[in-house]
């Protein structure tokens, strides 16, 4: 008897934590959605602002030196701002 009440309160609880879990991920994509594109906006941004720097004279530097660097920091949008 015992044994039986272990097994449906197992069965429940399992259950409620599949349910609990479908909810979570049904709604977690619909913002995982809308953070892709905004953050593939951002990398194509980026990758243009790269190309400009790759195809501009002035950063001889930048050209003869890119291919040895460990990692490129871009930031294709800064704000500007300041206090009196």
């Amino acid at each position: 008897m015992e044994n039986k009440k272990q097994r449906r309160l197992s069965a429940g609880i399992i259950l409620l934590t599949i349910f609990t879990a479908g909810i979570l991920f049904a709604a977690y994509t619909d913002t995982i959605a809308a953070d892709r594109n905004r953050v593939q906006g951002l990398v194509d941004k980026a990758r243009v602002t790269f190309k400009e720097f790759m195809g501009d004279p002035n950063y001889t530097w930048l050209h003869e030196n890119v291919d040895r660097a460990k990692g490129v920091l871009i930031f294709p949008q800064v704000i500007k701002g300041g206090f009196i």
